[in-house]
């Protein structure tokens, strides 16, 4: 398949000039870099760890002037286009169409960031039985995203605290299965390793908690299969979209997780730290789980009645939610996801493709002595980010170069690089430079 395109430049510009998104990336600010005392545009590939800021702000802009104009009436003014008791209900059709979701009540604006609401769900869904000891086991992935690996371990270490109020035996054996790369060489775990593990464990297993797409090798997992194969064995899945939202088009209505999170600074380009937005499939009601409520748990017309009187639970994942929104975050949030749901989720993925294919084209120029690809060159295993490795002398070459070219990218020792290649952010001639670069790097 990557035979298809042609060298050199004008390459690019065709590839470019065909782009149906080619006009986005004007819509972002660009960052800039101090070279010899005056500040320069820097070519931007790092999309996966924070989004370019929108140059347009008009939620935002319209949240500040209501709040100067009438302060405390900004939260019901019906005169007002954008009122905040109710501004969550806004983001359901984006969020929805950005998960795949069935219905727009499988999705919600969550209360917090991402590693609060991905524990919550987690713990929502690991409740080892007393009744089945040996029901207990966590597949997750070893070298997982740290947040993740922290909230593996916080499950069991809050079952535990619960058990011990209670008098009731701990967990004995550590419940945790950290899955790891197969080869001491490689850092990527298969799908393949994902499903025999959950086989395996059968019975004994509670949870499986996994990435869509995994932050540092930028493996795309199947986690709909993951999900079938978790549920025949009697288990649950929940998934860190954090990488995958706003990247791949997610397919949830066709069989997803049972509940999944993502943060929306990455491809969403939100803002940085801002709040999370969940995914629970309809599968489970939201009354069936044992998880904090707070009044925005609750329907708009009931939030302001007492506890336990008369309140009725939202439905599906807005029934997740504890607080009122936070309209700053909020508001910075809708004026990017507007343009990610203009530009469209199916369209972002087939020109990301596209790109990521045209730039394996171009590294076929170098050596695989010099480079190696870890991320899979299977568009369905990836999405529109690429992990490259290198020996600490090739390393060094590249570093150099980057830096004169102003390329803002991201290293991970030892010689890992991440590079993304976003169509909203990012253009074919983005994608031309970045692997000439390469090759200017490591010519012999």
């Amino acid at each position: 398949m990557l035979t298809r395109f042609r060298d050199g430049a004008s390459e690019a510009y065709r590839l470019q000039d065909e782009n149906p998104l080619a006009d986005f990336p004007a819509r972002f600010e660009n960052p800039t870099r101090e070279v010899d005392g005056r500040r320069a545009d820097v070519r931007y590939y790092v999309n996966h760890s924070l989004g370019r800021k929108p140059k347009a702000t008009p939620h935002s802009d319209h949240f500040q002037d209501l709040w100067g104009r009438r302060a405390v009436e900004g939260h019901f003014a019906e005169d007002e286009t954008e009122t905040w008791y109710t501004y969550d209900e806004r983001f359901r059709p984006i969020v929805a169409r950005l998960f795949g979701a069935a219905d727009e009540s499988e999705v919600a604006l969550a209360s917090g960031g991402l590693s609060e609401n991905l524990f919550k769900l987690a713990r929502a869904f690991y409740q080892p039985s007393v009744s089945t000891p040996n029901r207990n086991g966590i597949i997750t992935i070893g070298n997982d995203f740290y947040s993740d690996q922290h909230i593996a371990r916080s499950l069991i270490e809050a079952e535990n605290s619960d058990r011990r109020r209670f008098g009731i035996s701990e967990l004995s054996d550590s419940p945790l299965i950290e899955l790891q790369p197969q080869d001491h060489r490689d850092i990527v775990v298969t799908q393949e390793q994902i499903l025999n593990a959950i086989a395996q464990a059968g019975k004994d297993l509670e949870l499986v908690l996994i990435p869509e797409v995994h932050f540092l090798t930028g493996v795309r997992y199947n986690t709909n299969a993951i999900t079938q194969a978790a549920h025949e064995v009697g288990a649950k899945t929940v998934v860190d979209a954090a990488h995958a939202v706003g990247n791949v088009a997610m397919r949830y209505s066709e069989y997803g997780p049972d509940a999944a999170a993502a943060c929306t600074y990455k491809y969403l380009g939100s803002a940085p730290g801002n709040d999370a937005i969940i995914y629970l499939n309809s599968r489970t009601d939201v009354s069936d789980l044992s998880v904090g409520r707070g009044w925005f748990s609750h329907t708009p017309d009931t939030r302001f009645k007492d506890a336990g009187k008369n309140q009725q639970l939202a439905p599906g994942a807005s029934g997740l939610r504890m607080s009122n929104t936070n309209m700053a975050a909020a508001s910075m949030m809708m004026d990017a996801l507007e343009i990610v749901d203009e530009a469209g989720i199916e369209r972002i993925e087939k020109i990301a493709r596209l790109m990521v294919d045209y730039f394996l084209f171009r590294l076929r120029k170098i050596p695989s002595s010099k480079v190696k690809i870890i991320t899979p060159e299977d568009p369905d295993q990836r999405g529109a980010m690429v992990t490259l490795s290198f020996s600490e002398e090739d390393r060094k070459k590249v570093e150099k170069i980057l830096e004169k070219g102003r390329a803002e990218v991201d290293w991970r020792d030892p010689g890992i690089l991440r590079v993304s290649f976003t169509p909203i952010h990012n253009t074919f001639i983005d994608v031309y430079d970045f692997a000439g670069s390469l090759q200017d790097a490591l010519e012999d």
